[in-house]
C-alpha cells in the first residue's frame, strides 16, 4: 500500500523508489527477451531457406547475446542495460541502412523500453547504496562488505 501507481505498461515509468526502479528495468528485460526470441525464430527460418532480411543461422549468436543481456537486466546489471540499448540501436540502424527505414514506431517503443531498463537499473543501485549506507550508520552489518554484525540477535 506504499505506492499508488499503475502496474501496467508506461512509456516513461517512474523510478522514484526501489520497486518502481525494478518495474522500469523489467520493461527492458521484456524487450530483450522478445528481441531474442524473434531473432532466433527468423534465424531458424533463414536456416531452412526462408529469406527474411538476410537472417541465417549465424543470427542465433545475436539471439544468444540478447538473451544474455536480458538475463543481465533481470539481475539489475547496469552494464547489461546500457549494452542492450546500444546493441539494439546499432542493429536497428544496420537494418535500416541495408533494407530501408522500416517500423520506426516499433523501434521507438523498444528504445524507450531499453531506456527504461537503463534508468531502472541505475536507480535501483542508487537506492541500494542509500540503504547500505543507512544500515551501516545504524550499526548493522553489510553482507557485501564482510563486516561482522555489531548488534546481538535473539
Amino acid at each position: 500500500m506504499s505506492m499508488n501507481r499503475k502496474t501496467g505498461f508506461s512509456l516513461w515509468p517512474a523510478v522514484g523508489d526501489e520497486n518502481a526502479a525494478v518495474f522500469a528495468a523489467r520493461q527492458g528485460f521484456h524487450a530483450a527477451v522478445y528481441c531474442s526470441i524473434v531473432t532466433a525464430i527468423f534465424a531458424v527460418l533463414g536456416g531452412f531457406g526462408f529469406h527474411i532480411m538476410g537472417f541465417d543461422l549465424w543470427c542465433l549468436t545475436d539471439a544468444g547475446l540478447m538473451a544474455g543481456l536480458a538475463f543481465g537486466i533481470r539481475r539489475m546489471s547496469r552494464v547489461a542495460a546500457v549494452i542492450a540499448l546500444l546493441y539494439y540501436v546499432a542493429c536497428r540502424i544496420d537494418l535500416w541502412v541495408e533494407y530501408g527505414f522500416q517500423t520506426p514506431i516499433i523501434a521507438a517503443l523498444f528504445i524507450l523500453m531499453f531506456l527504461s531498463a537503463v534508468r531502472g537499473t541505475f536507480a535501483y543501485h542508487r537506492f541500494n547504496a542509500k540503504t547500505r549506507r543507512a544500515a551501516r550508520s545504524l550499526g548493522f552489518a553489510s553482507g557485501l562488505s564482510g563486516d561482522l554484525a555489531t548488534g546481538r540477535t535473539i
